[in-house]
């Protein structure tokens, strides 16, 4: 009987699903690759290399972020939470640091929307992966919002 239910439940779980932009759990085998700036649409390319770094901290899986901007190349390290738990935070959630980047001039928009992008960047505070391989920064800076990759 209990083997019966347990079908049923799963059959109506399972119909309950559908296609679309579902997020896939945020890991490391998700995030890892090469992104492209989608939105917000620029003129200008902004793109951003993810690589899973060896040094992993508890809870969590950190990454060593790169690419380039309008302008100048950025750095940073990011970690990310595993799931759920008191330290770590709910699954997908975490921070960015260590953000730096070369520092060449350029033409002041150019310079200007790079600098939204840094500080954008920089307050990131969640990292989510749909099923159509668009990677969702959430970010809380002084207007909040979501920074989202096309990976390549």
């Amino acid at each position: 009987m209990k083997a019966l239910v347990f079908i049923w439940l799963s059959v109506l779980l399972l119909g309950s699903c559908r296609s679309g932009d579902a997020v896939r759990p945020t890991g490391s085998s998700t995030l890892v690759g090469d992104w492209k700036l989608v939105d917000p649409n620029s003129a200008y390319t902004v793109t951003l290399r993810i690589e899973e770094q060896p040094v992993q901290l508890a809870g969590f899986d950190s990454f060593k972020l790169s690419g380039r901007a309008p302008v100048n190349a950025y750095f940073a390290d990011a970690n990310i939470s595993k799931g759920p738990s008191i330290e770590s935070g709910e699954a997908g959630t975490g921070g960015i640091g260590n953000l730096g980047s070369t520092l060449v001039a350029g033409p002041a928009d150019a310079m200007r929307y790079e600098d939204t992008y840094l500080t954008r960047l920089r307050n990131v505070t969640r990292a989510e992966v749909t099923s159509n391989d668009l990677l969702y920064l959430t970010y809380t800076a002084v207007t909040p919002g979501i920074l989202i990759y096309q990976r390549q």
